[in-house]
């Protein structure tokens, strides 16, 4: 099932793994989406990044837990239509 972004954010931080690799996906009051890739040593400036969040998600780096975030377009206030696109394929 693909990953949504969540507006539980203390949710969202209890599932940083104790190590290793994490996407996280956030996106802004402005409504911008935003992800870096860190591991355990960029967790707290991963974090403080996100915690200005309006919903966020992290995805594991891992290709056999990697869950596909799900491809969504929203217009700006102008009607220009913004989105985050992955160039990696996918298993289905």
């Amino acid at each position: 099932m693909p990953a949504s972004l969540s507006s539980n954010f203390v949710a969202v931080l209890r599932s940083l793994p104790a190590d290793g690799l994490a996407e996280g996906v956030w996106q802004e009051d402005d409504g911008r989406i935003h992800s870096a890739i860190a591991d355990q040593e960029y967790f707290p400036e991963l974090t403080a990044r996100m915690s200005r969040a309006r919903a966020a998600v992290l995805l594991s780096m891992d290709a056999c837990e990697s869950e596909p975030l799900r491809t969504a377009v929203m217009p700006d206030n102008d009607g220009v239509l913004h989105a985050r696109w992955r160039t990696c394929q996918t298993s289905w």
